[in-house]
């Protein structure tokens, strides 16, 4: 039997399918501007990897709060670093009071090996996205007329400008007892919480603002080492109020209860943890060919809390994580550093150095200002602590026997200190 003829071939025209994608591409684009009208983009900022906190309310009470986390596309890596790139330094940085110039004549000449030059967010940024560059530029022509090289620290935190807390980021309010509750006066504090969205997109922003500008100075290359900056009370240091509220001032002053604050705010190490994780990716891209470095305090430099609220030395392991996680991340590229050498200080930086961690210290400002040994605190007139050349020049061999790269001093110490001083940066520089 036959096989049956083959059926004819439509006559019917199939009907094409793009105007169906042409409909999805047009609906999914205008979802996407309404999106961008209710989150629009900071101006200028590279979003980094985020983990927001949201808080609910219930008869008017806050709720613990609950994390959502965003992830920008340009932030899912850390860019490896140039060839020759993060080379830390070694020897001996002079560096400037906040608020003040780093002076040309202990600069130049052979005491120093280099500078130290910390500013503020808030003397930078003066108004959203509007710059006053002269401090910094004064700082970079200084460092190169001396032909000098720069280690750069950008206070963030408490030194925030007030611009920020237009854009509906908390404004937390402390007041604290410095020097871990021996000041003689409180001070009042006033920061973002560092997770916040916005805060780190905006801290984004001024590490490649600054680094842009030098660049287009001509300056850039200028910096050897760039501080990891973004979690600051009122110095470079990664610090935070964390005091209990136990704390009275000479004068009779009480700390607020920093524990409390924070918790109202949602704080948790593992927000704490991501900010810190997003500042470090933000400085190390703006400044690809600089070295970084995290200044601590190894105790209580952080809240003493966990998810179950109050825990004893919460903070210093969630800062021991931190440094792990950016030796891991950044190899010796990352440094950490300990502002306050001086004789009987221990071995505060003994755990990061078994780790392979490059450290640094700075001289304990309040007790090495100068041989005459102002501004020293006194006790019934007389200095609490020796502030002579040669306790000087042990505090130093006390750190270089701890390992250190390098060392920072402050201008009225060159100055008063000279020789010994550049013993040092000739020993350090080997």
């Amino acid at each position: 039997m036959a096989a049956p003829p083959p059926l004819p071939a439509s006559t019917t025209p199939r009907r094409p399918r793009w105007p169906y994608a042409l409909l999805v591409a047009v609906v999914a684009g205008l979802a996407g501007f309404g999106w961008w009208l209710v989150h629009p983009p900071v101006p200028g900022a590279r979003p980094p990897s985020l983990v927001i906190p949201t808080r609910t309310t219930v008869a008017g009470r806050p709720t613990r709060p609950t994390t959502t986390t965003t992830t920008a596309p340009n932030r899912t890596t850390v860019p490896p670093p140039p060839p020759g790139a993060g080379g830390q330094p070694a020897g001996v940085y002079v560096t400037n009071d906040l608020g003040r110039p780093l002076a040309a004549d202990v600069l130049q000449g052979d005491v120093v090996t280099g500078g130290m030059l910390r500013l503020t967010w808030s003397e930078l940024e003066v108004g959203d996205d509007r710059w006053d560059w002269s401090a910094l530029d004064a700082a970079t022509a200084t460092a190169a007329a001396a032909d000098k090289r720069l280690l750069l620290a950008i206070v963030a935190g408490g030194a925030t400008p007030s611009y920020v807390y237009d854009r509906h980021v908390a404004k937390l309010d402390f007041t604290i007892v410095a020097h871990q509750g021996d000041a003689a006066n409180c001070t009042s504090v006033s920061m973002p919480p560092p997770w916040d969205a916005t805060y780190l997109s905006l801290v984004d922003r001024l590490a490649h603002r600054v680094a842009d500008h030098l660049s287009t100075t001509g300056h850039l290359g200028l910096v050897q080492q760039v501080k990891v900056t973004g979690i600051n009370q009122t110095t470079a240091e990664l610090r935070l109020p964390a005091d209990p509220g136990l704390s009275t001032a000479q004068s009779g002053c009480p700390a607020s209860n920093a524990l409390a604050t924070w918790q109202a705010a949602g704080y948790s190490p593992e927000l704490i943890m991501e900010a810190f994780r997003a500042n470090a990716r933000s400085w190390a891209t703006a400044f690809p060919a600089a070295a970084l470095d995290t200044a601590i305090l190894p105790k209580q430099s952080l809240p003493d809390l966990d998810a179950s609220g109050p825990t004893a030395r919460a903070g210093d392991a969630t800062l021991t994580e931190m440094m792990t996680w950016a030796s891991t991340t950044y190899g010796a590229r990352f440094a950490v550093s300990y502002n306050a050498l001086k004789l009987g200080i221990g071995s505060p930086l003994g755990s990061h150095r078994e780790q392979g961690i490059p450290i640094g210290f700075q001289i304990a400002e309040n007790q090495f200002g100068n041989p005459t040994c102002a501004g020293v605190e006194l006790a019934k007139g007389r200095p609490t602590s020796d502030c002579s050349p040669e306790a000087y020049r042990q505090a130093i061999d006390l750190g270089q026997r701890q390992g250190m790269a390098w060392l920072e001093v402050f201008q009225n110490t060159v100055r008063s200190y000279r020789d010994q001083t550049r013993v040092a940066a000739r020993a350090l520089e080997k």
